[in-house]
């Protein structure tokens, strides 16, 4: 048989195509994660609950509890690559 190595594997540098990667999109909106970070800092409610009651991914959750400051000051990183150019750099480019 051509193209299988011994053992009837293919080879490592295959012509074959890759496997298409997922894309998960988060299934929460920010006003729920924002909420969840509220209940748990101002109410004192567990991790666990708030989870569940506003349908946020429990170590999502946690992971935001550790890098807010306060229960309004949520960050919530911006997806994709950081700007390269800033808005002053791409003006001068663009004059």
């Amino acid at each position: 048989m051509a193209g299988l190595c011994e053992g009837g594997k293919e080879p490592s540098g295959s012509i074959y195509m890759p496997r298409e990667r997922r894309h998960y999109s988060e299934k929460y909106s920010k006003d729920y994660l924002r909420a969840a970070v509220g209940s748990v800092l101002k109410n004192r409610s567990s991790t666990y609950k708030a989870s569940k009651k506003y349908n946020v991914p429990f170590n999502n959750l946690k992971r935001f509890l550790y890098a807010a400051s306060g229960p309004d000051d949520v960050v919530i990183p911006k997806k994709g690559r950081p700007i390269a150019l800033t808005v002053e750099e791409d003006q001068k480019l663009v004059t």
